[in-house]
């Protein structure tokens, strides 16, 4: 395998340390930085463009792009024609937000579900996804709401960041940094291309249950102020509570044979809290 990562965010750089541990697995970068110090890296960068990054798209089996709105841009204008010549390549993923679906007052939504973004990032992230489907061999994967052993709700809570909008019961989904590893390595074999797949754990709920329930494991009370939404001061916050929907996983556990680590923020929270 040949597998070339376009971004190394959290869910790039949990793969990339999962495939080093396997033989015969030939890593390459391209990001704005390195701080886990691939060997093959190419600076992301518009002008010059590193025609290197060319040679290595021809010889991948495999690409993960990972890089938010608007850089997926710099894939399209500099290599689609590169991609979709490729005889080598055999899989081209797209990590995407179930963002795009926007607000379904509550109700459950699968890969069919008509997608009705009202935020920026949810705009900006269909947009992107538009962009993919030109590309050959592509999979596009809809993440929930990411945690992790290092990012969490026990990490804003100890940091004071956690922040309770009044009177909103709005359900949101979640998924394990781990989990979407796992799903990302078996749609390598298991995966079509020219398909949808939702990310995501089988217990959306709303926010407040979970912070309930990491004080619980915290023995502590919960005690955080509620405020009305119209003072919420951040905009990515805002727009946050204007989404309200359930998000199906059957696709990654019928097609992908995804057995989820994590099916809950229960599970994922005890483990979490076993490990610090």
């Amino acid at each position: 395998m040949r597998i070339l990562f376009f971004g190394l965010g959290q869910t790039a750089k949990n793969l990339i340390l999962e495939l080093q541990n396997k033989k015969k697995t030939h890593i390459s970068l391209v990001s704005r930085s390195n701080h886990i110090n691939i060997q093959n890296f190419y600076e992301l960068k518009d002008i010059p463009f590193d025609k290197k990054i060319t040679s290595e798209v021809s010889k991948a089996t495999h690409i993960l792009i990972s890089l938010p709105p608007p850089y997926e841009n710099f894939i399209c204008e500099n290599l689609k024609d590169q991609i979709n010549r490729s005889k080598e390549l055999k899989w081209l993923g797209y990590l995407s937000s179930t963002s795009v679906y926007g607000n379904h007052n509550g109700q459950w939504v699968d890969e069919n579900s008509k997608t009705n973004p009202k935020t920026t990032a949810g705009i900006n992230r269909l947009n992107a996804e538009m962009k993919i489907k030109e590309l050959n061999k592509n999979r596009i994967f809809r993440l929930s709401g990411i945690y992790s052993d290092h990012q969490n709700v026990f990490t804003r809570i100890k940091s004071n960041q956690i922040k309770i909008v009044k009177n909103q019961n709005n359900y949101f989904s979640r998924i394990h940094l781990d989990d979407i590893t796992q799903t990302l390595l078996n749609s390598f074999e298991k995966s079509e291309e020219d398909n949808i797949y939702n990310v995501s754990d089988d217990l959306p709920c709303p926010y407040k249950e979970i912070v309930k329930y990491a004080c619980k494991l915290l023995k502590i009370d919960f005690k955080f102020p509620e405020i009305n939404i119209d003072k919420i001061e951040s905009s990515f916050l805002s727009d946050f509570y204007k989404d309200n929907k359930r998000i199906k996983n059957e696709k990654i556990k019928k097609i992908l044979n995804v057995q989820l680590k994590y099916p809950t923020y229960k599970e994922g929270l005890n483990s979490i809290l076993k490990k610090t």
